[in-house]
């Protein structure tokens, strides 16, 4: 008895020491968003981040969770309570609608005080190469600059001071008050090429060996280029279209079948097969069912100039209700046949019309150029 009075006073001790926030509760609560969304979000949120900054205002159970699945879902590098210039994206988790308007705030705080940035006349190096539109850099003279030789743009025409790109980097440069030099890509390449975990050559690779501050002229942004340069943002758009022929009307001579579908003309033929056996059979059993039954041929062909309304001989004893209700059958078939005739005659039938990728691949078209037949010598020996 002592030893129940015992646990008992344990047991009272223990509860009242425990405070509410010890108390561990564990049940599922399903997330107010589902991971299909959340990874659609991420993935269109963070299209052309290298690098993310992670802030979180408070650690609950709910913002673990979505900071978990982020780190799951995002493929790049990520800093948690961690500002890195580097990195373009931000992630702010918030334990409430306050606290997340106050940490966004505080993020419009942390970007640069001063506004526009000033490099106070600092020298930057860039990479380019003659590309119209986008560049017309062209003349240039070997040098030798941190121990680097290249080649380097003099430009001392005023007409290859032009061309799309480089009049952005112009007025960039402008703004942002640096100098800058221009030097070709090395290596007879323009962006490079990949090697494995290397990038061997071009404007790219410049930037990945950190030859170079900043390259144009043409950079696309692709996989491989993200992985190893940091990109801005595109400022231009290329859309793909394919030519395709346009759809052609469909001639054929099984077009005449094309108002009943198959499985009409189907049940057309097994009703024609039984009725006329039905009937051959009848002339066979039945002596006042006219001669010309008794052979299946005639039968056959005379069921069908029945069905068709061709042709309706007036002997008919035996079988008389039988053929007038399939005369009337024949009336209908026929009646329903041309209207849809007619109806597909006044409006041209075309093949299927090519939208999609798949229905590009399944027309399985031929693509490119013909060029001239080749112009053949023959001698003789």
């Amino acid at each position: 008895m002592w030893k129940l009075i015992v646990v008992n006073i344990v047991l009272i001790s223990c509860f009242a020491i425990a405070k509410r926030e010890h108390i561990l509760i564990n049940y599922d609560r399903g997330s107010w968003i589902s991971n299909l969304n959340f990874e659609t979000v991420i993935n269109s949120s963070f299209l052309y981040s290298r690098c993310c900054n992670i802030f979180i205002d408070e650690h609950t159970d709910e913002t673990d969770d979505l900071l978990g699945r982020f780190v799951n879902i995002y493929p790049n590098n990520y800093y948690v309570q961690y500002r890195s210039y580097e990195c373009q994206g931000y992630f702010l988790l918030g334990s409430s609608v306050k606290k997340l308007v106050k940490m966004m705030q505080k993020y419009q705080i942390m970007k640069r005080q001063s506004g526009i940035i000033n490099l106070q006349g600092q020298l930057l190096q860039g990479s380019a190469f003659y590309n119209p539109p986008f560049c017309y850099l062209s003349t240039s003279i070997n040098k030798t600059i941190n121990g680097i030789e290249g080649e380097f743009f003099i430009a001392n025409d005023a007409r290859e001071l032009d061309g799309v790109e480089f009049q952005l980097f112009i007025l960039m440069a402008q703004r942002l008050n640096f100098t800058w030099m221009i030097r070709k890509p090395n290596n007879n390449y323009r962006y490079g090429r990949k090697n494995g975990s290397d990038w061997h050559g071009g404007m790219i690779g410049q930037i990945f060996r950190k030859e170079v501050d900043i390259a144009f002229s043409g950079i696309w942004l692709t996989k491989d280029n993200y992985e190893f340069a940091n990109l801005s943002i595109s400022w231009y758009q290329l859309f793909i279209h394919f030519l395709v022929p346009r759809p052609k009307t469909k001639t054929s001579f099984w077009a005449l079948t094309r108002p009943l579908s198959s499985e009409v003309w189907l049940a057309i033929i097994v009703t024609i097969l039984f009725q006329s056996i039905n009937v051959y059979i009848k002339a066979k059993i039945n002596h006042n069912v006219p001669k010309r039954f008794k052979t299946y041929i005639n039968t056959l062909t005379e069921l069908i100039a029945r069905l068709l309304g061709t042709w309706a001989p007036k002997k008919t004893q035996g079988l008389r209700l039988q053929l007038h209700l399939w005369h009337v059958t024949g009336l209908l078939f026929v009646t329903a046949y041309c209207s849809s005739l007619a109806s597909r005659l006044t409006t041209p039938d075309y093949e299927t019309r090519i939208d999609t990728i798949p229905q590009l691949i399944a027309a399985n078209l031929s693509w490119g150029r013909e060029g001239p037949i080749p112009k053949l010598m023959i001698t003789s020996i």
